[in-house]
């Protein structure tokens, strides 16, 4: 993610979804089941979120803040003006 980061960025302001896959062997508990639970746990930063699909192999593990709301309102307007991108998560 570092390494990421650190390639050049657009000059224009937005929202950017940066995905680095991980390797199964960094994502791999004790019983071989993939999770991410447990690279998770070992973050500094925080906040931290963990989300896993109930019926799709799909799981996330985020670290930090990009973006903050104070008003839920906010949050809607920010979610209506980005509602075409299907990667917008919150």
């Amino acid at each position: 993610m570092q390494q990421v980061l650190r390639e050049p960025q657009p000059a224009l302001p937005g929202s950017r979804q940066l995905v680095v896959p991980l390797p199964m062997d960094v994502a791999a508990t004790e019983e071989s089941e993939p999770s991410l639970l447990p690279w998770l746990a070992t973050q500094p930063v925080y906040p931290q979120f963990y989300w896993q699909h109930r019926q799709e192999p799909e799981e996330a593990a985020v670290c930090g803040i990009v973006r903050g709301f104070r008003h839920i309102s906010d949050a809607e307007g920010f979610f209506q003006r980005h509602r075409n991108a299907p990667d917008v998560r919150f």
